[in-house]
Formats: structure tokens, sequence, C-alpha cells
């Protein structure tokens, strides 16, 4: 008893994936994989990171999750640098932690893979660079805030042991890091460094200042080649093409994106719009027409140039919310769809499945009489369609209660002669044969119309306002159930558990197999997924004095440095179309650690069965054929 006191997280559910998440304010990064002969992207979501491969946007990997939300991203080929606190961490495989860098006293907000080496920058103006195996500290140096306060590092190619460091205060500065010597000091352009970039020309660096101008450098010579300005405000992310066009791309604070013809050192086209806040990151991927975009509008987006005058179009594309939701609800009979509105005012179809199945709706009035519509209201709008589907009634602040067809639009009426009553609208509910509408007032009273004469029925006087009224559909004979409670048959707790955000929105898939919830504050929706499904559970009632634990959400998995458990368990490995079935035994006993659930579709491990069921066939006739 003392242990169910205590909490042990939930009976019935257990984290299976988040929904909807794919990027925030920080810069994506673009790696390489020469076996694969694949670029792949990863973007920060929280305290996790998701890697993408770019030929087709699918997600093949979600890290582990660090304590703290992420602060900085890099990678080189074969590590994935996060920082988050004052830690810097390396992941390998795309999951799990490998290393730990213990050494800053502040956040760290700037990260270069150098090598065999790691270079990181906290806010306190400190440098480190460590060493990649080893984690232990190579060198480390300081600059005075005032004097110069890093904002942006960058190593120029071909620069043995060199790194180039920008400056709040506008200043540049080329350091030597094998023997901590300042080289070179670049006076700047009296405005602070936002961006550097190397060129694809030797010498040559991109400097993105907080004044909107774009300086193309000869570090060498330490001489101007060409100035850019942009009038959407400072520079917030710089990259070239590589594959033979003479090309730069410049990020804003406004989602603008401006593309610039090096040849002819003026602006060629410009990509109004490309996302509804500040680019995060932008990166053409090498040798191809492709540009990889991010920001904190939660959007993940590849632009093409393959056509006339230079400007991109969209090729392909991952978006979730920009705002959190404040609306789920499963759509279909399968629950493989998820509808969400959000406070971005979009609504947004996400996919259990796979993400290529996620959209989002858009509107159009065109031809929108020839099928019936989706209602979209704005916040704090009180709406209720009715059962049958044809249509909605909507209250006012100003105590209008009208009547609208769903498919044609059409105003079809309103409650009283004026006005349904004298004060703003607080609840609006109709009955499921469409013959009688209940509406409930800030003038504390509640009121019973004809749905379709639209006559008044019945008035009834509250003591104070009603803030909200729901048509209980079970108990629709009894008109007394709008306002009192119904009382459940085991009449006990049987499930609890905490999460470290209020829910705003939950729903249970119709086949049972899942539930989701949407959070205050929180772009993603979760995904829980029913124990009770695949097995036996004892659902005994919690005591009155339960003490629930908090659950992480899913897609937040602990990190684990690297190490593992193995138990007693047998696993298939299914290799294109043979199968092999191993044991392994390390402990006497079985643990509950074991069971784990798969992101795999159902075909494939009917695929798997159908495979075990061959691999019978074929012992069932050897052992004939031995006979």
């Amino acid at each position: 008893m003392a242990a169910e006191k205590k909490g042990r997280g939930s009976v019935l559910f257990t984290g299976y994936r988040s929904l909807g998440l794919y990027s925030n304010h920080i810069p994506h990064v673009v790696r390489y994989h020469k076996r694969h002969k694949e670029f792949y992207v990863v973007t920060a979501v929280g305290k996790s990171f998701l890697t993408y491969n770019v030929n087709k946007l699918g997600q093949v990997a979600v890290s582990n999750a660090v304590p703290d939300d992420i602060s900085c991203l890099a990678a080189d080929r074969m590590l994935v640098f996060v920082a988050h606190g004052n830690l810097l961490k390396a992941f390998a495989k795309n999951k799990e932690v490998v290393h730990t860098y213990r050494g800053h006293e502040a956040e760290i907000h700037l990260v270069l893979p150098f090598g065999d080496h790691v270079i990181s920058v906290d806010t306190n103006n400190t440098i480190i660079i460590w060493d990649v195996e080893s984690e232990e500290e190579y060198l480390q140096f300081n600059f005075e805030k005032r004097n110069f306060a890093v904002s942006a590092i960058m190593h120029p190619s071909t620069y043995l042991n060199k790194i180039l460091l920008g400056s709040q205060q506008g200043t540049l500065q080329l350091w030597n890091v094998k023997s901590n010597k300042l080289l070179y000091t670049l006076k700047g352009w009296e405005a602070g460094v936002t961006v550097l970039q190397q060129a694809p020309a030797v010498d040559v660096v991109a400097v993105g200042l907080t004044s909107g101008k774009i300086i193309v450098h000869n570090i060498k010579f330490d001489e101007t080649l060409m100035t850019f300005h942009q009038d959407w405000g400072p520079i917030t992310a710089l990259s070239f093409r590589t594959d033979g066009h003479p090309i730069m791309a410049a990020g804003s604070p406004i989602g603008h994106i401006g593309l610039w013809d090096l040849e002819e050192k003026k602006l060629m086209s410009q990509m109004r719009d490309a996302h509804s806040t500040a680019i995060a990151g932008l990166t053409f991927v090498h040798g191809e027409p492709l540009l990889i975009t991010n920001a904190a509008d939660n959007a993940l987006r590849v632009w093409i140039f393959d056509g006339p005058g230079g400007q991109g179009r969209l090729l392909r594309f991952r978006m979730g919310h920009s705002a959190p939701s404040t609306f789920i609800r499963h759509h279909g009979l399968d629950g493989k769809q998820i509808l969400s509105a959000g406070q971005d005012g979009t609504l947004h179809s996400f996919s259990t499945v796979h993400d290529r199945f996620s959209k989002s709706l858009g509107y159009e009035t065109a031809r929108q009489s020839d099928w019936d519509s989706i209602i979209a209201c704005h916040q704090n709008l009180l709406r209720y369609l009715t059962s049958c589907g044809n249509f909605v009634v909507i209250g006012l602040s100003n105590g209008n209660v009208d009547v609208y067809n769903i498919q044609s639009g059409i105003h079809r009426g309103h409650y009283g002669k004026d006005t349904a009553h004298d004060g703003a609208v607080r609840g609006v509910a109709v009955d499921g044969l469409n013959q009688m509408t209940i509406t409930a007032g800030s003038d504390q009273m509640i009121k019973f119309w004809k749905f379709k004469s639209r006559e008044l029925i019945q008035t009834m006087n509250l003591s104070i306002s009603p803030t909200a009224i729901l048509l209980h559909r079970e108990s629709a004979a009894h008109l007394n159930t709008v306002f009192t409670s119904v009382k459940c048959t085991i009449q006990s707790l049987i499930d609890c558990f905490l999460l470290d955000s209020a829910v705003v929105s939950l729903t249970m898939s119709p086949t049972g197999d899942f539930l989701a919830t949407a959070h205050v504050d929180d772009l993603g929706i979760y995904l829980w997924s029913n124990k009770s499904l695949f097995s036996l559970i004892s659902l005994r009632p919690l005591p009155s004095d339960y003490e629930p634990v908090v659950v992480m959400l899913p897609g937040a998995n602990e990190e684990t440095e690297g190490k593992f458990k193995i138990y007693n368990t047998s696993y298939i490995i299914v290799n294109g179309t043979s199968i092999h079935l191993r044991y392994i035994s390390t402990e006497p006993t079985l643990l509950e650690e074991i069971s784990t659930l798969s992101s795999h579709l159902d075909e494939t491990w009917q695929h798997i069965q159908t495979l075990c069921n061959q691999s019978l066939c074929v012992l069932n006739y050897m052992k004939s054929a031995l006979l």
C-alpha cells in the first residue's frame, strides 16, 4: 500500500511518440553520409534533435533528450554536438550521448567542430577547445565583453589551425589555436557581426552585420570585394551556391530571403515570406540547386532552383503549428489522422503513420458551395455544429445567436427579437434531433428555443453567470443533464500520472490504441499507447491519498550515455527475405524493461510472420524428407 501511495507512473498509458515538431529557432545542420551517399539535415526541437534525409525529408532518427532545451547545434562527419546550459555533449548515431564536456560556467551559444577538437563559446566570452575523444580541455582563453564580445565563429578553408571570430563591436580577429596567438585584427564596419560564412573561393568570407549589410571580404589581404545591403534588418544567415552559379542567399528577421548575384553584384530575386518568423538557418546543398531553410515557425523547407529568373520554388517541406494547439480530435474510423487547430489560426492534419501524410488544411472561397466545408472560428468564439452536420449555431459577445448553413454559408436566421441575451453569450447547444436550442448568457439566463421556428420556449434564471454549458448526449432525454454530472458505475480512480505541462485538449482514437494530448505553450501533439491492448493489466482502484509521479512526454527519452542493458530475450533479425532467430541470456530472470514499442507499421510485422511461417514450412518439409 505504501508503494501505491508513492506512485508508479501510468498503468494504462505509455509514451509512444510526438507529432508536429520539426524545427525551432536553432539553426539546422547539414551532414553528408559517405556510405549512404546522402545528405541529412539535423534540427533541434526542445530537448532533443531530429534527423531527416534531404531527398524525401523523411525522419530517420530522434535523439535521446538532454535535461535542458538545446541552445546550440553543430556536427561533423561522425558526431552531432549539442549544447544545453553550460554543458556540451557529443551524440553518436544521431541518438545516444558518447561524450560530455564540462568546464563552462555560463550558457554555451556557439559550437564549432574542428577536426579532432571541438570549440565552444559561452555567454561569459570564454572559449574552450576540447579534445573530442579524451574530453579534456586543450586550450582556454577569455575576452573582455566590453572590448570583444564573440558573436560568430568559423574556420576559414585551408587555414590550418586558424579560426576567425566576429564580435558584437564589429571587429574580427584571426587566431592560431595551436600556438594561442592573435594573428590579425580586422577593424570591421561599425556594426555588430551576426554571421560568418566561408565563400566557395579560398580566402573569401561573407560577413553579415546587424545593420543589414553583407560584406564579401578577402581576409588574406584585408580587402572588401563587394558590399550588399538588405532593408529587412540584421542578417540572420548566409549561404553560397556551389553548383556553378555565383549566388549568395541571405536570411532576415521577417522571414524574407534575398538572393544576390555575385557576378553582377546586385540583387537577383527575393523569396518573400519564406517563413513567418526570422530565418534561423539556410544552407545550399553542396553541388545541388537545393536550399534548406528552417525557422522558429516550426517549419523545415527545401527549395529548388530549376526555373528561369533564379527564383526558388518550394520542393518539399515539413510544417507544424507555429503557435500552440488549442483543440485536437481524431478524424476517420482508423484513428490514423488527427485534426489540430492552433493559436496561429491554422488547421493541420497530422498522420500517426508517416509525416508525408501530414498536411496543413488551407481555405479558399472558390467552389465552396460544391461540397460541405469546415467551420473555422476565431479565438473565444462560441459555436455548435448540429448532429446532422448541416447547420452551425454561433453565439456572439453582443448577445446575438445566429444560424448558418454549412454548405452554402447562408445566414438562416437568429434567435430573439433583437438579441438572444442582454449580455455576451456564454454557451450554445442543440439536441440530437434539431428540435431545441439551448443558450446561456452573461445576463444569468438559460434560454430554451425551438430550433426551426426560433421561438422562445422557456427561460431559467441563475444566481450567477454561467461560463459554459455541455449537452450530455448519453442522457439527452433529460433536460437537467445540461447542468448535472453523471456518476460513474465504478466510482474509483484506476490510473493517475503527472505531466510537466498542463493539457489543453485530448482525444482517444476510435480504435482505442492511442491517446493524443496537446499541452500549454507546446507546439507538438503527443501520442500515448494503450498498454491494455498488448499486455494484461490489473486495474485496481487507487487509494484516496495516491501521489502520482511525473511522466516525461513522449519523444523526450532520457539520455543513456551509451550504456545499455541486455536481458534474457529472443529477437528476430530480418535481412532481405531471410530470418535469423537468436537468443541472448545474461540474467536468469526476465524483467519489465525488455518490453518496448515498435515504430514499424503493421505490414512489417505481418511480413515477418509470413517469413516465419515460410521457415516453419521449410523445416517441416526437411523433417519429412529425412524421415
